[in-house]
């Protein structure tokens, strides 16, 4: 079981432990628990330390729990280049780079070029991208992985973009409607054409009731009439 935190938090803790308990009530096993810190918060310095107890309140009952946990920040960026697994290659950005980081950032991106399996090029320099954005504020360091073009044209993106705007509209109809029918939410998470999406954002807005948005929706994935 592998839990990814952007920054370490308490919340991290109580995360990892209704996970681990709902996998042994589903399982009757404890899960290999690993959790992965991306970046040392910028605020204050609580760690993750791979250790959580929890009390009753009458404090009869106690549990204990250890986990592994990963502060990426700490692993040289040679350890993981070195590991010749191009999946690996999106963390470089955040693990330890002695020395300036375009170097190594460019040999990031000459094996993506090279080594992504065929479909996952742009997906790869886009989710390297957004990871290195958590750390470099630099234009022209994020310009290694495409810049905002290859945002533009990862699968990936593109269909994340679309599942926050299904939750968007959804979340506008719930607000002027009440519950919306299980026919309508799944026509609108059907569609994933940014112009479609913007025009059933309108549908939205527009439509006096729910049935009047039904009957705008498409029946086959299109945009909005």
């Amino acid at each position: 079981m592998v839990e990814i935190a952007t920054y370490p938090e308490q919340r991290v803790l109580e995360q990892v432990a209704r996970d681990v308990a709902s996998v042994f009530l589903d399982r009757r096993q404890l899960p290999e628990a690993l959790t992965i810190v991306l970046r040392p918060h910028p605020k204050w310095s609580f760690q993750v330390a791979g250790e959580h107890e929890l009390n009753s309140p009458q404090r009869w009952t106690k549990w204990q729990m250890s986990w592994r946990v990963v502060e990426l920040w700490s692993i040289p960026a040679e350890q993981l280049l070195a590991a010749g697994d191009v999946g690996m290659i999106p963390w470089v950005p955040l693990s330890y780079i002695d020395g300036p980081p375009e170097p190594i950032l460019r040999e990031c991106r000459a094996r993506i070029d090279a080594q992504a399996p065929p479909g996952e090029r742009e997906n790869m320099l886009a989710v390297t991208q957004v990871l290195a954005r958590l750390r470099y504020n630099d234009p022209g360091i994020l310009a290694l992985f495409g810049g905002r073009q290859s945002m533009i044209e990862s699968p990936l993106i593109k269909e994340l973009e679309a599942e926050f705007k299904h939750e968007t509209i959804l979340l506008f109809l719930e607000s002027r409607f009440g519950s919306v029918p299980e026919d309508v939410r799944t026509a609108v998470q059907r569609v994933q054409d940014a112009s479609a999406l913007r025009a059933m954002t309108v549908l939205a807005a527009r439509s006096p009731d729910i049935d009047a948005f039904r009957r705008g929706l498409p029946s086959a994935g299109a945009g909005p009439r």
